[in-house]
């Protein structure tokens, strides 16, 4: 794997950016020459990107919001979004269930 690291150098009290390309194990976690994360295991979006119950939570009770957020959130913050999606789709079923329990027991004691 690859990795870049950019260095500044100062010519004729020029700045010029050059890029030199490192070769790096493909399982490192970081950069060993210059200790940036790599290979997505950036601390900084890993920790804004974790699955929170409270959201959870709110899309259980109102599916369709949960789904919104999902359409929303689905590239900035993967995890989050995975969750409430998936407690969305659970509280829609419990609660489409609970409703067709309800119907048939409200149907079979009127007749």
């Amino acid at each position: 794997m690859l990795h870049h690291k950019t260095t500044t150098h100062s010519t004729n009290s020029a700045k010029t950016v050059v890029q030199k390309l490192i070769k790096i194990d493909v399982k490192a976690v970081v950069c060993p020459k210059c200790g940036v994360p790599v290979n997505g295991n950036n601390a900084e979006s890993n920790s804004e990107d974790r699955n929170n119950g409270w959201w959870n939570l709110l899309g259980f009770f109102f599916p369709i919001v949960g789904w919104i957020l999902w359409a929303v959130w689905h590239k900035e913050y993967p995890k989050r979004a995975h969750g409430i999606c998936a407690w969305s789709w659970v509280g829609f079923v419990i609660s489409f269930l609970s409703t067709l329990f309800i119907s048939v027991i409200i149907i079979l004691s009127e007749l």
